[in-house]
């Protein structure tokens, strides 16, 4: 599920009932040489459960004034560098929903994390910081900056007001490179969409429903990271991207998956309660495998 410093990958997604693959946007915290590490474009349309089709032909054109909108939402996004057990690390993007320094950001850009720093790009500062709590189920997590002050927020919209043609524009860590976000442009095409994530064995699976799609060209790097209106308001919460099940050159997928931002902030007030339920984990403490002997002569 992890990448070891130096490398891109991530978690590839399938469509149910539709042969689809995708990968989960997180990578590793280094510049690559070049774009070859990019997961190719399917044009196998999605299948979701609802919404619009899959290959809904927007009925909006994508915005030109891109870097207004950037200059609107920048100031509130995060780059997250992890250090993972064992060595190694990940890179993934975060939103700072609170002046006080929460960062919502995805489940699987923290999984495995034994520390994390978060830079926020505008400034360059880099800080220490820790998880609060997180839904595996809706890969949401919440991370807590460790340091007094006041921190610029994003401005959170409502999902349930987005529609099929309606354009965006995304924002994020791409590649890992740890600069100013990379900010791309496209349309929803299809409302309510089912992934079913696993790693490129196969294991780990998991599924995630109810996700805005869309045809911009987000890249690994970018989970965690804004999906926003023209307005500069957050809609959604980027997560995955279609893939043909492998890695070509010069190739990046145009068909992406969101979190809608209504559910996030529903997984983000559940961590704030501190009371922990079947699905929401608050705390960074994660479930090991084993058993507990008794020792004895």
């Amino acid at each position: 599920r992890r990448v070891v410093a130096g490398v891109l990958a991530g978690l590839f997604v399938v469509g149910i009932g539709s042969g689809i693959t995708a990968a989960r946007l997180a990578g590793a915290p280094s510049t690559p040489s070049s774009d070859s590490a990019l997961f190719p474009t399917t044009t196998v349309p999605g299948n979701g459960s609802g919404g619009g089709s899959g290959n809904g032909t927007p009925s909006t054109s994508a915005p030109t004034d891109t870097s207004g909108v950037a200059a609107k939402v920048t100031p509130g996004i995060v780059n997250i560098n992890i250090t993972l057990a064992g060595g190694g690390g990940a890179a993934g993007t975060g939103m700072v929903i609170t002046s006080t320094g929460e960062v919502l950001t995805n489940n699987h850009v923290i999984d495995g994390e034994t520390s994390i720093k978060v830079e926020v790009p505008s400034t360059g500062t880099t800080y220490d910081a820790h998880v609060v709590g997180y839904d595996l189920t809706e890969d949401v997590a919440l991370v807590q900056i460790d340091a007094g002050g006041s921190f610029h927020t994003i401005s959170v919209g409502n999902s349930s007001s987005v529609t099929v043609g309606q354009a965006v524009v995304a924002l994020g860590n791409a590649l890992g490179r740890n600069t100013t976000p990379a900010v791309t442009t496209g349309n929803v095409s299809a409302l309510n969409q089912t992934i079913t994530a696993s790693d490129q064995s196969g294991a780990d699976v998991e599924t995630v429903s109810g996700l805005i799609q869309i045809n911009a060209p987000i890249q690994p790097g970018d989970s965690g990271g804004p999906l926003v209106t023209t307005d500069g308001v957050v809609i959604g919460m980027d997560t995955a991207a279609e893939s043909a099940g492998g890695r070509a050159p010069q190739q990046t997928p145009t068909i992406a998956y969101a979190i809608p931002i209504n559910k996030a902030i529903q997984v983000v007030r559940q961590i704030q309660t501190g009371q922990s339920t079947s699905l929401v984990h608050v705390g960074n403490t994660r479930a090991l495998l084993g058993v507990e002997t008794q020792e004895s002569n």
